[in-house]
């Protein structure tokens, strides 16, 4: 069994994926999130 296959979505993530993700937290939009664990795993 491939590993891909244990994520629900499918497929592997994207750098430009994670770079979203840092680049969200590192925004005024994310001003307000304080201790938080963002887990970019595909839904796994």
């Amino acid at each position: 069994m491939k590993k891909v296959a244990l994520i629900p979505m499918g497929r592997g993530g994207e750098p430009e994926e994670v770079a979203a993700a840092i680049a969200w937290l590192l925004s005024d939009e994310a001003s307000y999130v304080t201790g938080t664990f963002m887990d970019l795993a595909g839904g796994r």
